[in-house]
């Protein structure tokens, strides 16, 4: 249970809702067709600070989670026209594609070749708090407010510049640390 919940993290969006993209971000800067060779190797997942035994692997092309228990299956992400990766000002955005928009996730590598995983804040179920996050993200980026399936969706789309001051100003938190496997 513990893996879909990670896996959930990473690339899925979970039940929460979450702000979408109406495209890859950020804006204008190009996908990579490659993982670069710095992020390749074995990372342990964490779990409120605590490392897990289940592995995520990056490789060339992707990667992919291989939980603990083998029991489980073991999935594979490859980089594709729904799944884009892009680097910009020191950041990895990992782009997923959600029916009618994108997903968000950044990467920030550590000095240490840990890897930082952040994603936006999700927006709050409470009516009251749900009102002043979408009024303080409208502040930085315009909110669009559309329904899918009789359900609201919020989408932004930034800037490359407005996506990098949203990172420094908070707005995405660390989900999950990824720590490398010496090997």
């Amino acid at each position: 249970m513990r893996y879909c919940f990670i896996l959930a993290m990473i690339i899925v969006a979970t039940s929460c809702q979450e702000i979408s993209y109406k495209e890859p971000q950020p804006k204008g800067v190009p996908a990579l067709v490659k993982v670069p060779k710095k992020l390749h190797g074995n990372y342990h997942l964490t779990e409120n600070g605590i490392r897990l035994n289940d592995m995520l692997v990056v490789f060339e092309n992707g990667y992919r989670l291989e939980p603990k228990d083998k029991t489980e299956k073991v999935e594979e992400f490859l980089l594709s026209d729904s799944l884009i990766l892009k680097y910009y000002k020191g950041y990895y955005f990992v782009n997923s594609r959600a029916s009618f928009n994108w997903h968000l996730r950044v990467l920030q590598r550590k000095k240490n070749g840990d890897l930082q995983l952040m994603e936006m804040e999700n927006i709050p179920e409470n009516d009251a708090e749900r009102k002043e996050f979408l009024e303080r993200l409208n502040a930085e980026v315009p909110v669009i407010k559309t329904e899918t399936n009789g359900s609201p969706q919020y989408v932004i789309d930034p800037t490359s510049k407005k996506l990098i001051d949203l990172i420094r100003k908070g707005f995405f938190k660390e989900k999950v640390l990824l720590i490398k496997k010496l090997e």
